[in-house]
């Protein structure tokens, strides 16, 4: 009896330990200049997994939980509380060593985003989010951007690629908000991001860090809608002496413009 008591207990425990999964405190750090997050895993089990565990309609607003191996991960940002749910989440690498998040505490686009990855048999969480006190931030804050299918924008302030795991910091207009626009195009060669703000398209070179700012008229600013064609009319891309593209006006009114220059 005493034996089938202790093979009880033991299976009660052993199912237990199989229901709940172990968990990991991160304190989150600051990116690191020219950091990448492109790392081989040792073993198949070495990798980032992500499970819904709140779903929702909108697919955006479905929350997750990151696990790496069979281990739950939480951020520890004091003073506010732990974050065990995230929005969003995506592969940083087609290793999948490397994933990038949104804190899912119900502020919406504004919250902030965590890397986590896994260097020098260490897991870490590296906070992507600058302090910003621009006035239109709520309304130009649009949280993970999808550039193309291997670039990501978060937050107007950095880009990622999504295959070897780079980071990017951009180059703000003004060093103390993150730039108060929408992303509007990009270059030929997906280097230089131009953002239509309220008078002009900023643009910015996220590997050569070169700016540029090209003012607009007004009547080209009142109608949004035909926008991108009167820009794909009016200017060109140039390069500059470092080679770096940016769109100007264009020099011959008569100049033969190829649309294939631009790009969404």
């Amino acid at each position: 009896m005493k034996n089938i008591n202790l093979v009880l207990l033991l299976t009660i425990f052993l199912c237990a330990c199989k229901e709940s999964k172990m968990e990991h405190i991160l304190i989150p750090r600051a990116l690191q200049t020219g950091e990448s997050f492109n790392e081989f895993p040792k073993s198949k089990v070495e990798i980032f997994n992500f499970a819904v565990v709140k779903p929702n309609a909108n697919e955006l607003l479905s929350e997750y939980q990151i696990t790496f191996k069979d281990t739950v991960l939480i951020v520890d940002k004091q003073p506010k509380p732990q974050v065990t749910k995230f929005l969003n989440p995506t592969y940083l690498n087609s290793q999948k060593t490397a994933i990038v998040a949104q804190v899912a505490d119900g502020t919406g686009l504004v919250s902030p985003f965590y890397i986590f990855c896994y260097k020098n048999n260490k897991l870490e969480a590296v906070a992507l989010n600058k302090t910003s006190n621009g006035k239109n931030d709520a309304k130009v804050t649009k949280g993970l951007e999808k550039l193309s299918r291997a670039s990501i924008l978060i937050d107007n302030d950095y880009l990622l690629t999504t295959v070897n795991g780079k980071v990017f910091p951009i180059k703000r207009q003004e060093p103390n908000e993150r730039i108060q626009g929408k992303i509007f195009m990009v270059s030929r060669d997906a280097s230089t991001l131009i953002f239509l703000t309220a008078n002009s398209l900023y643009q910015v070179n996220y590997l050569s860090n070169e700016s540029f700012n090209l003012p607009l008229d007004s009547k080209m600013l009142n109608d949004e809608s035909q926008l991108y064609n009167k820009v794909q009319q009016n200017y060109s891309w140039f390069k500059n002496a470092n080679g770096t593209l940016f769109l100007k006006g264009n020099l011959d009114d008569n100049r033969i413009v190829d649309i294939k220059e631009f790009k969404k």
